[in-house]
């Protein structure tokens, strides 16, 4: 595996959705960095999904008499969990970037592997 394709996947975790996009517009005939430029582009819209769903169920319940504010701050305790969970996911993909394997991380793996 050259250092070129692992600094390539790499970058796609590292500068996260811009560094996945560039990765897959610019090195389209690199497989191993398309492959984890994919991965990095996921988890980039699972955190982006996490703080929009959060947004949409907090917002509504704030406006509840006297329970609402409670509730829609302790659900940000929710988006706290799934960010940590994608730092390690995002973690695992850097490591087997580097490690040049073509290995999927848990969770949103078989995402990827139907998206080809």
């Amino acid at each position: 595996m050259p250092a070129s394709s692992r600094t390539k996947a790499f970058a796609a975790y590292l500068f996260f959705a811009l560094g996945a996009i560039l990765v897959l517009l610019l090195s389209r005939k690199d497989r191993f960095a398309v492959f984890h430029a994919r991965q990095s582009l996921i988890l980039s819209g699972a955190a982006l999904l996490a703080v929009t769903i959060w947004v949409v169920l907090a917002y509504p319940l704030a406006w509840i008499p006297l329970l609402g504010p409670p509730l829609a701050s302790s659900t940000f305790g929710l988006v706290i969990a799934a960010f940590i969970m994608l730092i390690v996911l995002w973690a695992m993909g850097m490591v087997y970037a580097l490690q040049a394997k073509e290995k999927r991380v848990p969770l949103i793996g078989n995402a990827v592997k139907r998206w080809r």
